[in-house]
């Protein structure tokens, strides 16, 4: 499955792609990948494209006052931009979006499961309505800043979190009394098995 600096990577070389280009056509290639009704996809059409970002591991494609569609890649879902666009169905295809700036971008899902799924949301919409994407999504684009902010308070969390080397170090241990056991024992639950072993072995 793409991770977040992948994902993050993947929105802004799309947005560099594509951004600012009106969508043309919208081909849905893959049974049941769409999982909204309304609205429909048609009515993204001629609408130009505002900016493409991420939340989570959602792509965002802003149409601004029009809606957004969203797309999520699943476990080996992959994206890419055609110039000129094909018009051919290679298996595992989702959904070609093609734009006036003679580019198109296909969604494709490589391996046997069919999971890779795509969203249009009317403007306002975040997704809490039925059928739609199980998290909410925030009806504006996070910027770049909110998702430094959020991976800074990652870091602290998970080095606040991590044990020290210090403290590592600091654990008592004891030798065990039998002249032919090696063991190291320590005072802690980690090692419970190796001292059961231990006694097992030499009686201590």
């Amino acid at each position: 499955m793409p991770e977040l600096p992948q994902m993050q990577a993947l929105s802004e070389r799309l947005d560099a792609e594509v951004g600012g280009a009106a969508l043309e056509a919208v081909e849905p290639l893959g049974f049941s990948a769409l999982k909204t009704v309304v609205p429909s996809p048609d009515s993204l059409i001629g609408a130009t494209l505002q900016g493409v970002s991420r939340y989570a591991k959602y792509l965002i494609l802003d149409f601004g006052d029009k809606g957004r569609i969203l797309i999520h890649l699943s476990q080996a879902g992959r994206l890419d931009v055609e110039e000129p666009p094909k018009r051919t169905r290679a298996k595992g295809s989702v959904v070609r979006l093609r734009f006036s700036n003679g580019k198109a971008t296909l969604v494709r899902e490589y391996g046997h499961e069919r999971k890779a799924a795509w969203w249009v949301l009317a403007p306002g919409d975040d997704g809490r309505s039925p059928n739609s994407v199980p998290n909410p999504i925030p009806t504006s684009s996070p910027t770049s800043s909110s998702m430094a902010t959020t991976a800074a308070a990652s870091t602290r969390c998970c080095a606040t979190s991590a044990p020290s080397p210090a403290s590592a170090a600091a654990t008592p241990t004891t030798r065990c009394g039998a002249r032919s056991c090696r063991r190291t024992r320590r005072s802690d639950r980690s090692t419970t098995t190796s001292a059961h072993a231990c006694s097992r072995r030499c009686g201590a």
